[in-house]
């Protein structure tokens, strides 16, 4: 059966449609690793080819192995009521592709927590307010365990994926 030109031309139409909006997907994904007016954007916006925590029932830890991680993905939000200081505690192993966790203020203000492959512990304080803590990665495959301690007044709420 031979098509006709205008079949032809609708069909690849069709196809060059499909192949630049998965295209564009993938790329605004990436353009949210440098730039911080997408990074403290609510609605997240990702990708994984494979996702695993192992504390998913655990509030205030993840022990998260990832590959083909791109784009936005808030772990937790952390309600302060009264004034306080916080623990957190990481370690991330990169393998490949680019990865961060940052911490967004109630004045969205973004603050690095850790950048590719980290390890460490540092003492936060966290006026009252809502806080938000993000993955962000480009292709990222790796893994990354962390835990918020001393958290009186303080409500941590872990976003189930």
């Amino acid at each position: 059966m031979i098509l006709s030109k205008r079949s032809l031309l609708l069909l690849l139409l069709f196809i060059l449609s499909i192949t630049l909006i998965g295209c564009t997907d993938h790329s605004d994904k990436e353009l949210i690793y440098d730039n911080e007016e997408l990074q403290i954007e609510i609605a997240d916006s990702y990708t994984y080819s494979l996702r695993d925590d192992e504390s998913e029932n655990v509030v205030n830890q993840i022990d998260l192995s990832f590959r083909g991680f791109i784009g936005r993905d808030t772990i937790w939000t952390i309600d302060v009521t009264e004034n306080t200081e916080i623990d957190i505690t990481y370690i991330s192993e990169l393998r490949s592709g680019q990865f961060k966790v940052v911490l967004i203020t109630p004045d969205n203000e973004v603050h690095s927590v850790l950048t590719m492959t980290d390890q460490g512990s540092e003492t936060v304080a966290f006026p009252e307010g809502k806080y938000y803590i993000k993955l962000i990665g480009i292709n990222a495959f790796g893994s990354i365990s962390m835990n918020i301690e001393n958290v009186q007044g303080v409500t941590i709420t872990k976003l189930e994926k």
